[in-house]
């Protein structure tokens, strides 16, 4: 709801967010029906279009008062199935009973509205304040500050002034129930804004931002942050687009541009303050009395261990990120410190500050790029008990690394480069304990229980150093680059020694960003963050430059550093992202146009859009849908376009169990006709299904008249009882037989000892000579895992479903069920079951149908088919090169 006066609405709107939400699941069901042909047109009659108008009358009504964004499309789309009635009839003067009054010409009275910015005095708001004066005042104006909630006056220029007279304002005051009772006389509605999380943020004129997100190192990242919040309260807050138009976006990002140029002068502050409300000189915002800036502890660690000396050099090759990984070591070691480096000449001096110093003058880290660990070893063990060498590695040019051999002994820590990446607060902090966590694990042996590495005010410091030196690397950008830091060890400008262009700074990406992922099955809990990471191994070798792994061994914990798409994470992300989204799943974000960068969704079903989902008007299975906005993309049954890559799901689900069961060699028992599994032909025929479909059980039931078939779950060829429908659209489940009604040629199996530690099937199909999978619809574009199931425990597939098999896997390896002819593939069973060198012949066959399927449509990197596939994905995405060496 609204935050309003009066009575406390908070348990109603808890009680309607809940029936909301167990109405929501209706509209979206994972599974399906069990159709065979795709969706059929239907006319839109007067007589329809009528339905459908009440259908969202009563949507509103239900949804409408406790969900402003949801009311706002379901009004929108009410209005267009008006105009198509009216254009229907032809006739302007139609009654409009029926479509409840809507004429779509009539446009809605614009609002008289304020924004309030309610920002704890602990905390600082510079930025979020300035993008909001920015979207919504004149270009010139001025910070409001509210001191007294209880006055309609804001302080502007030091006077106090109505609060009509600005658009936004700044005030302390968190109590924001009270502040809409104040203000709700003045305006048609009141927006808040709040750096904050709780329980306001449930209401729909409160829009939370994660303060520690807006963070900016250049002014791609600048606009980045306006654009952001732009797109945030435009989706929150308002319907019409031209309220935050691309001019009132470009107002916003100069001013921050004026304001960040004036706040490194001194001379500037009356206009910080009146204008930016900062205090001259760069410092505090005039509303943050009792903010105080991050300090560092004096944590220096000592200079012996249990009596013994030691030094640090951190070795790297030049453009290793070795700037990022020596600042948190002095930040670790010896906060505040000046970095020293070893000069690369004979005499390997050590500079500090521009001057000779000694190695063992009381200092703990040295940088040099000097990479013979042993010469350098040799030089100083007799200066210090013990020396250890931390080392930054980049790609597989010998020049941007070291010998891999020296990263095995004990006092040599290798860390890779893409470990010191980082693009927002968020990252910087977990670089800074992953690489803590590889100190302690790597140097356990020295430090031991004498120096805590993982103590909070050490990581503080490491934190606290990267933050410095990122606004130094800011603050010399105009620099050339002979210019450098003598504490940080940056260089100006980004520049080559030459003076030419770099792409980027040694910590940014600038073609590439971070992994966010989303879709997790119905009904989950949206706090419990369990969506899918299927697609997330995809992901991981189509675009390996982005951040965001995911590792997964056979009996240990997943390793994910991917980031889940939710309310909160959605203020960590930049255009410069990705979204890996499970088609047909959940995700806690209602509308993904919200999300700032690209969208790949990843479908594993044979249709694009549910019958019962809210945007389908048809009633059908619908294909060929895309999901809005310029950069979403779709990989799975969808036709070729500009923004979708037909790819059948058996491709996916294939490198998926490559990457998650590396021991088995998944991937070459289905390619290399030599390693293609052999069955045991135990058994004639498994069956395996709990959903009902009448064809399949059709087909098991006239199979179990050449031999007998098992069957695990609930579907045994009973095709006679077919079960009532469900009213959430969710399949039905088989009937088993009743006992004593079942063929003696039908046998029932249990499937749960047979199953390998994943739930695949094809362990269970190994058995067996032939396999019966059948898909749940004949759909183009769609081959599922099925039939990859029977492939892969050695089995013969007896499959149905879209004639592109036949593209993809090798027509004499299987045995195509053809519903309108099933005869013919009785009998080819029956002959190869009477017939075991005819047999033997099939089982030998090759499984894929040539070589130029495995690059059309396996070839997920360069180690199959060139990665032809990948590289049709990330052209389709607007990415160049293969991801391999990206640009720094």
């Amino acid at each position: 709801g609204t935050i309003q006066g009066g009575q406390d609405t908070t348990t109603t709107n808890n009680n309607n967010n809940q029936q909301q939400q167990q109405q929501r699941r209706r509209l979206d069901p994972l599974h399906h029906d069990s159709q065979r042909s795709g969706p059929t047109e239907r006319p839109y009659t007067p007589e329809l279009l009528s339905s459908m108008s009440d259908m969202l009358l009563r949507l509103i009504g239900k949804w409408g008062d406790g969900h402003l964004r949801l009311r706002k499309m379901l009004e929108g789309y009410q209005t267009d199935v008006a105009a198509a009635y009216l254009a229907t009839t032809g006739d302007n003067d139609a009654t409009m009973t029926s479509l409840g009054g809507v004429v779509p010409a009539q446009q809605p009275k614009q609002k008289n509205f304020h924004v309030i910015l309610a920002c704890p005095p602990e905390m600082d708001c510079t930025i979020l304040s300035n993008v909001l004066v920015g979207l919504f005042e004149p270009p010139d104006a001025y910070m409001s500050f509210m001191e007294d909630s209880s006055q309609l006056q804001v302080r502007q220029r030091g006077s106090l002034v109505s609060i009509e007279s600005s658009v936004v304002t700044l005030t302390h005051d968190m109590n924001l129930l009270a502040l809409y009772k104040t203000m709700k006389s003045k305006f048609d509605e009141v927006y808040f804004v709040a750096p904050v999380k709780g329980e306001a943020c449930e209401y729909d004129n409160v829009m939370c931002v994660d303060n520690e997100a807006l963070v900016y190192s250049n002014s791609e990242g600048m606009e980045d942050v306006v654009t952001k919040i732009a797109k945030r309260m435009r989706l929150h807050f308002f319907e019409d687009p031209t309220i935050l138009s691309e001019a009132k976006l470009g107002v916003a990002l100069k001013r921050l541009v004026e304001m960040e140029t004036l706040r490194a002068d001194d001379k500037q502050g009356g206009l910080l303050e009146e204008k930016f409300g900062i205090r001259g000189g760069g410092g505090d915002h005039i509303a943050d009395k009792k903010m105080t800036a991050p300090m560092l502890t004096s944590d220096k660690a000592p200079l012996t261990i249990n009596g013994k000396t030691y030094h640090i050099f951190q070795a790297s090759p030049p453009h290793t990120a070795s700037t990022v990984l020596n600042n948190f070591l002095i930040g670790m070691f010896e906060p505040g410190a000046e970095y020293s480096f070893m000069v690369y000449n004979q005499e390997r001096t050590i500079r500090r500050h521009d001057k000779d110093v000694a190695i063992d003058d009381g200092h703990i880290v040295t940088k040099t790029h000097i990479t013979d660990l042993m010469g350098l070893y040799k030089q100083h063990r007799n200066a210090f008990d013990e020396i250890m060498f931390v080392v930054a590695n980049r790609g597989v040019n010998p020049e941007t690394r070291i010998d891999s051999s020296l990263c095995q002994y004990n006092n040599v820590l290798c860390i890779e480069f893409e470990e010191l990446l980082y693009s927002d607060e968020h990252g910087r902090e977990s670089v800074v304990r992953a690489l803590a966590e590889k100190l302690k694990d790597r140097f356990g042996y020295f430090f031991g229980a004498h120096l805590d590495l993982m103590d909070s005010n050490r990581l503080k410091n490491a934190v606290i150093r990267l933050q410095q030196m990122d606004q130094a690397t800011i603050s010399m950008a105009d620099q050339p680059f002979t210019v450098s830091d003598n504490k940080f060890g940056v260089h100006g400008g980004h520049r080559n020694r030459d003076g030419s262009e770099m792409q980027g700074s040694s910590a940014r990406k600038i073609d590439s960003g971070k992994l966010f992922y989303c879709g997790g099955a119905p009904g989950l809990n949206r706090k419990e963050f369990k969506y899918s990471t299927f697609g997330i191994f995809l992901a991981n070798s189509l675009f390996p430059e982005y951040e965001g792994k995911v590792e997964y061994q056979p009996g240990q914990p997943l390793i994910n550093t991917a980031i889940p798409l939710t309310d909160d994470t959605l203020n960590q992300a930049t255009s410069n992202d990705i979204l890996i989204m499970h088609s047909h799943q959940k995700c806690e974000i209602f509308s993904l146009e919200a999300f700032p960068g690209a969208q790949l969704h990843v479908n594993a079903e044979f249709y694009d859009m549910h019958p019962l989902h809210l945007l389908n008007p048809n009633g059908e299975f619908t294909q060929n849908y895309l999901p809005p906005g310029e950069r979403s993309y779709v990989i799975g049954p969808h036709e070729d376009t500009r923004q979708s890559i037909r790819i059948p799901y058996c491709s996916m689900k294939l490198w998926y169990l490559h990457k998650t069961r590396p021991t088995e060699a998944i991937l070459p028992k289905i390619i290399d006709p030599s390693k293609k599994p052999k069955n045991t032909k135990e058994h004639f025929l498994l069956y395996i299904n709990s959903h009902y479909i009448e064809y399949r059980e059709r087909a098991a039931r006239a199979l179990s008249e050449i031999g007998a078939i098992h069957t695990a779950g609930k579907c045994q060829g009973n095709w006679e009882v077919r079960p009532p429908p469900k009213p959430d659209g969710s399949p039905e489940q088989c009937e088993p037989y009743e006992d004593g009604l079942r063929p003696s040629s039908i046998l029932p199996v249990s499937a749960s000892n047979d199953r390998d530690t994943q739930g695949h099937n094809s362990n269970l199909f190994s058995k067996y000579r032939f396999a019966l999978v059948m898909e749940n619809a004949d759909a183009p574009g769609y081959v599922s895992e099925k039939i990859l199931d029977a492939f892969l425990a050695g089995s013969i597939p007896v499959y149905y479903g879209s004639r592109m098999v036949f593209e993809i896997f090798n027509p004499k390896a299987f045995v195509f069920f053809d519903l309108d002819i099933p005869q013919q593939a009785l009998n080819q069973i029956q002959f190869l079951e009477q017939n075991p060198a005819e047999y033997e012949r099939m089982l030998n066959e090759p499984i894929i149908a040539n070589e130029q399927v495995l690059e059309k449509y396996f070839s997920w990197d360069e180690t199959v088919g060139n990665g032809v596939l990948k590289q049709r994905i990330r052209q389709m995405m607007g990415l160049q090169g293969n991801g391999a060496s990206p640009q720094w």
